[in-house]
């Protein structure tokens, strides 16, 4: 049988078993045409994909290698069995009925002109290079600019951290300045009317001069030398 193929087994692996087609197929089989759908199998015996079918009843449907070189998986095809084998038959396509988008745009392409196929290929293969290489040049732009983010990212990280750092402190100080001020405010609030807190300020940060010179800029003015003590006696 120089003209038959091997399996002819579905790339799903779907086995029909002992499936048989019934006699009412058979009779007058001549005339009964089936719709099958065309999957790829695989040749065995010449090593290379194939058409094969299922007729609805489930049994394999191969085709006679003559059929080949048309029949394209995803078509649909009105068929009529030609001879039965115990787990297969051997069908002829009729007339295709259907076909798949896929299916379709192949035959399309099988079917186009050499040379219109050449050009679309050529003006497909020219925009991937043009592609290719705005992408070359927009990696090559983006990497000093990735580079200096990183950089940035450990500045700031830096930053941050010597910020974490004298917060602590710059808090305590805070804290610390406005129990003076309450501190400041008290006690003027305590301290005779005629008593100037300024003047208290600038005794408490004066040197041992200090008095001898205020007591001198009073003599020399005519005043009263000004105190040396901020004991006061509320009885005066």
């Amino acid at each position: 049988m120089g003209n038959e193929i091997g399996s002819g087994e579905n790339k799903n692996g779907n086995e029909s078993g002992n499936l048989k087609i019934t006699k009412e197929d058979l009779l007058g089989k001549e005339s009964v045409e089936y719709e099958i759908f065309i999957e790829e199998g695989w040749d065995n015996v010449v090593g290379k994909k194939c058409p094969v079918s299922r007729l609805p009843n489930g049994m394999r449907a191969l085709f006679r290698r003559d059929h080949h070189k048309y029949l394209r998986p995803g078509e649909t095809w009105s068929c009529r069995v030609e001879e039965e084998r115990p787990n297969f038959c051997f069908v002829v396509p009729l007339k295709r009925t259907g076909v798949s988008t896929m299916s379709e745009a192949s035959g399309n392409l099988q079917s186009m002109d050499p040379k219109v196929k050449d050009m679309l290929m050529g003006s497909l293969e020219d925009k991937m290079i043009s592609v290719r290489a705005r992408l070359v040049r927009l990696r090559e732009e983006m990497e000093p600019l990735e580079k200096r983010r990183e950089e940035l990212n450990k500045a700031l990280e830096e930053v941050n951290r010597s910020l974490g750092e004298k917060n602590g402190p710059y808090e305590d100080l805070t804290e610390e300045m406005d129990t003076i001020v309450r501190a400041i405010e008290q006690i003027q609030g305590a301290l005779p009317k005629d008593v100037d807190i300024n003047t208290i300020q600038d005794s408490l940060s004066a040197g041992p001069d200090y008095w001898e010179d205020k007591t001198r800029e009073a003599q020399e003015k005519g005043e009263e030398p000004p105190r040396q003590s901020f004991k006061y006696d509320v009885e005066e």
